[in-house]
């Protein structure tokens, strides 16, 4: 009772749930993986732990000065330069980056720009944004929104993930995106992620789960000028 009490409250500090996770076993390696979510699988024989994530709590927002924009400008990505979701996956298949069976049911889904544009995207963390203690993506997509952010298109998440082939370790980041259910109906965002297996692009469960403060997302700094936008 204890470990799992220790256990259960643990779930409430760290990121949301990537179902991706139960179906790439294979590709990791075989041994036990700490998570940041709020299921963990454990061992070579795939074994999955799974506890009961409590009723968020409401996050609140930090008061503090309004950062300037440009210090969390990252990188710029390009639309419309794939005609077809096909197209996208032969990009991805190209540079060796591997793609989860529910980052393949969002990309169904995902809508592409018709011409060619450019967005520019900005990194920063759940803390960053007035939440020391997390947040759930509706708060964080709430502040993101009052510095002047927008949600990026769908799109830009595969645009990401072929751009930022450099990522170091371990890294994952989330795309502050409009969620697009997946094949078991769970809204689902983009996630670009480096792990010992390589790059990959994953999604994470958008449900209104608390996402721990140096979680990073990324938004877009000014409008997307394109109808994938919505």
């Amino acid at each position: 009772m204890r470990t799992l009490t220790l256990a259960f409250a643990a779930i409430t500090i760290f990121g949301c749930s990537n179902d991706d996770e139960l179906r790439q076993m294979n590709a990791e390696p075989q041994e036990e993986i700490a998570r940041p979510h709020h299921e963990r699988e454990t061992g070579a024989s795939s074994t999955l732990t799974t506890f009961r994530t409590p009723k968020p709590r409401t996050a609140v927002a930090t008061p503090g000065p309004t950062p300037n924009l440009t210090d969390w400008f990252w990188k710029t990505v390009m639309l419309g330069g794939h005609k077809s979701v096909s197209d996208i996956r032969i990009a991805l298949n190209f540079a060796k980056i591997k793609i989860s069976s529910y980052a393949n049911d969002v990309l169904d889904k995902t809508p592409l720009a018709s011409t060619p544009a450019s967005v520019d995207l900005v990194k920063i963390a759940v803390g960053e944004l007035g939440f020391p203690q997390g947040a759930t993506i509706e708060g964080i997509y709430a502040s993101a929104k009052a510095l002047g952010l927008e949600l990026c298109p769908a799109e830009a998440g595969p645009a990401l993930r072929l751009a930022d082939q450099d990522q170091q370790l371990d890294e994952w980041v989330v795309v502050g995106m409009k969620p697009i259910t997946n094949s078991d109906g769970d809204p689902s965002v983009f996630s670009v992620e480096r792990r010992l297996g390589g790059l990959w692009l994953f999604t994470r469960w958008a449900e209104p789960l608390r996402w721990s403060p140096d979680s990073q997302f990324v938004f877009c700094r000014r409008p997307a000028t394109t109808e994938a936008t919505q």
